[in-house]
């Protein structure tokens, strides 16, 4: 089980809003891409970990995440450097930063509240 945060994302002033939910370990990413001050989380759950059907389930390896993140965000500036670097660090520093708010973030189902595990119904 795996704590995810519903955020508001502002692209900018003119663009529209974007509400989606995201794995905690998500939002210094989001922070690192829109800005600080255009992230608002609205509500928190635990629920299974799913990000798509290929991801379904068990929480993967800090690895195969730092991956996943570097090809959804990608990177900024010349040259380029991942938004996924700038965030936790490069190579297995930046693994291991990733492991720690993922472990964080992961929660044993009998850890649940019986208030969150209602949500998961």
């Amino acid at each position: 089980m795996v704590r995810f945060l519903k955020c508001r994302v502002a692209r900018d002033p003119q663009v529209a809003v974007m509400i989606e939910e995201y794995p905690e370990w998500e939002i210094p990413i989001l922070e690192a891409v829109f800005g600080e001050g255009n992230i608002s989380v609205i509500s928190e759950r635990v629920r299974e970990y799913y990000i798509n059907p290929r991801m379904a389930g068990a929480v993967p390896e800090a690895s195969a995440e730092y991956e996943r993140l570097n090809s959804v965000y990608g990177g900024t500036g010349n040259p380029r450097v991942p938004f996924v670097e700038k965030v936790f660090g490069s190579g297995t520093l930046g693994v291991r930063e990733l492991r720690k708010l993922m472990q964080g973030a992961t929660v044993k189902q009998e850890a649940v509240s019986p208030e969150q595990d209602a949500l998961l119904a």
